[in-house]
């Protein structure tokens, strides 16, 4: 049983592109009523995830491609690492305290002067660290 606060909530799309979703969410019907999910909210179900939560989600990512057994894992695995960095650089400024005026690291990493997407940038990226 966890209270709200430490669980995510599950309409944020981009976190559940690398969150575990058996240890990071409501269950069952909890996350299926949209009654107990507004309620979940009003008592602090979560929406962004800090720093320290970044890491732990990096060091989990990093053992499940450390310990992969088969192809679909490891494919798993990496989907989740390029929505991670994906999720960092949207959010750069807020979880690094920059100011508009300068930009991440992570954006200079990912702009292309082509019209490549970014998740398409990012997984080039980790495509060439293979």
């Amino acid at each position: 049983l966890c209270c709200p606060k430490d669980l995510f909530d599950p309409g944020v799309s981009q976190i559940t592109e690398f969150l575990d979703p058996g240890e990071c969410y409501p269950a069952g019907e909890y996350a299926s009523n949209p009654d107990i999910l507004r309620s979940l909210r009003v008592l602090g179900l979560r929406t962004s995830i800090g720093l320290s939560g970044l890491l732990t989600v990096a060091n989990t990512i990093a053992n499940q491609q450390g310990n992969r057994a088969d192809n679909n894992t490891g494919a798993n695995t990496f989907d989740k690492a390029v929505a991670l960095i994906s999720y960092i650089d949207d959010h750069a400024n807020t979880l690094f305290n920059l100011n508009s005026s300068r930009r991440s690291v992570f954006s200079r990493m990912f702009s292309s002067s082509s019209s490549k997407k970014k998740d398409d940038s990012a997984q080039d990226f980790f495509r060439n660290l293979k």
